[in-house]
């Protein structure tokens, strides 16, 4: 049996009948069919088209083989699933939100996770994007000066405040760090509300760290730490709890604030001074020394 498509083939055929032997091929535009005949055949011939939907994040990256597309209410796991299809319509479905992707778009601008499609004489080839999931982990210390971190004599138990700063990093699904984000820093007394707020920008590692701040000694305070999200990634929250006097002490970090330069500048004259006090207080005892020997000697 030869059946010649005039028009443009479809992607495949479906080709099923009571027929011994039933094969076909392709011959140019002729559908040849083969078989054997012990009687009356019947042959039943449809057209087939391909859904194709590719799921990507915004970093461009394949999405996770747990990703999945439904078609018609069926399933199909991957981040990219086809399929051979009867021409009709059909309602092709992607998840809102999964393992903390969120769903963004297709890439043709329709931005509903439902979309119905039409197979007509063509395949259809469908593209989703998904915003990436971020992670935001933040410490905080109590900063000595200079000189204390290396003389712990001079500390700041001595003070009502303690200096203390947040640092911390935002970082993407992938354990990449997400650099030039504005993050909104928070530090809240949670005995009387009242917040310190800073926005920070990450650096290319997407490192972040607020200024140097004073709290109040024997003081709990709560530290939120939040990022907005955009085009590409998805937002963050962290929070934690903090006193001040019970946190780890360290030297302060790179970028040293003026108050600890002027610190060091002045202990260092302080130091200066001392050493030619004591020189001169020698050389004095010294002085003296030398002429109660001469006078002795005189007298001898």
């Amino acid at each position: 049996l030869f059946i010649n498509y005039a028009g443009d083939l479809p992607t495949a055929v479906s080709v099923t009948g009571n027929v011994s032997g039933l094969n076909y091929y392709w011959d140019g535009n002729y559908l040849v069919i083969t078989g054997s005949l012990g009687s009356v055949g019947e042959i039943n011939i449809a057209d087939l088209y391909k859904i194709r939907v590719e799921s990507y994040d915004r970093l461009g990256n394949r999405m996770p083989s747990w990703i999945y597309v439904a078609i018609n209410g069926s399933r199909l796991y991957g981040s990219i699933v086809e399929g051979l299809y009867y021409p009709e319509d059909y309602v092709v479905e992607v998840p809102q939100e999964i393992n903390g992707f969120e769903f963004y778009g297709f890439f043709d601008g329709f931005n509903s996770t439902v979309r119905h499609v039409s197979l007509n004489g063509t395949d259809v080839v469908l593209k989703v994007w998904y915003r990436v999931p971020t992670e935001v982990t933040i410490k905080s210390y109590q900063v000595s000066s200079l000189w204390s971190w290396r003389l712990p004599f001079l500390s700041q138990e001595e003070g009502e405040t303690i200096k203390v700063y947040v640092e911390g990093y935002l970082r993407d699904y992938y354990g990449n760090g997400i650099p030039s984000r504005e993050v909104t820093v928070k530090v809240i007394n949670t005995e009387t509300g009242y917040t310190r707020t800073y926005t920070v920008v990450t650096d290319a590692a997407g490192y972040l760290r607020t200024p140097i701040m004073e709290l109040a000694r024997d003081v709990a305070y709560r530290v939120e730490v939040s990022y907005g999200g955009d085009d590409v990634y998805v937002g963050a929250y962290a929070t934690s709890e903090l006193t001040p006097e019970e946190l780890p002490t360290v030297p302060p970090p790179a970028g040293i604030p003026a108050e600890f330069v002027l610190l060091g500048v002045a202990a260092t004259i302080v130091a200066v001074g001392i050493f030619a006090t004591v020189r001169a207080v020698r050389h004095v005892v010294e002085g003296t020394s030398r002429r109660g020997k001469f006078v002795r000697r005189k007298r001898e």
